[in-house]
């Protein structure tokens, strides 16, 4: 990892990777992608980024997506509840890792199917939210404030009380006036059918 932090202030990221790719008709996390798969390339930028430790939380096909990450220096949390939505997988994603993290300042919650997220991407939203003392920093792109996103620690109970069907934007959207936006060019590209992929990573 490259973290330019000090054991007592920790930014972390938290990859939701728990959905059932239902609309694909396989399991999204595992699709070949850039010598690696689309959950693979996502947690090698964020062990590349500034961020100190990454949590993937893990939910449908959980067994079978558990052994291809293994070799990787994360952790991994089941969320059993994942067909409740994407706040159950934030809820569980936020207490592994205030579990094991001391003095965590923030955290940064991603997607595992954004093709054009690099460790630059994360970087940006640490160093936004350091230079510019925001809470709250989000990704801008196609009209949007999306993931990846970041939220200082005073915003942990209001993450941790999302209903399962929403996600952390409704969060965002409450407290725009706190929040500092970085864009994130494709961010928008994401994988949802089969032919996502290969029309999406030109």
């Amino acid at each position: 990892m490259c973290s330019d932090f000090s054991d007592n202030y920790k930014i972390c990221t938290i990859i939701l990777a728990a959905g059932e790719s239902k609309r694909l008709g396989t399991p999204k996390q595992l699709i070949p992608y850039k010598n690696s798969t689309l959950l693979g390339h996502t947690i090698q930028c964020t062990l590349n980024s500034k961020s100190n430790e990454t949590v993937v939380v893990l939910g449908a096909n959980s067994r079978l997506i558990q052994k291809k990450i293994l070799n990787f220096p994360i952790n991994i949390v089941i969320n059993q509840n994942w067909k409740m939505g994407m706040g159950c997988s934030i809820r569980a994603g936020l207490e592994k890792i205030e579990s094991v993290n001391n003095n965590l300042q923030a955290v940064i919650l991603l997607v595992c199917d954004q093709l054009f997220l690099t460790s630059k991407t994360i970087d940006h939203l640490i160093e936004s939210y350091l230079l510019f003392k925001k809470p709250i920093v989000a990704s801008e792109y196609d009209g949007t404030l999306g993931v990846p996103v970041l939220f200082d620690k005073e915003f942990f109970p209001e993450l941790l009380k999302i209903n399962g069907i929403s996600g952390a934007k409704i969060v965002v959207k409450n407290h725009l006036d706190q929040v500092c936006s970085i864009p994130f060019p494709k961010g928008e590209f994401d994988i949802d059918k089969s032919n996502d992929l290969s029309n999406r990573s030109k």
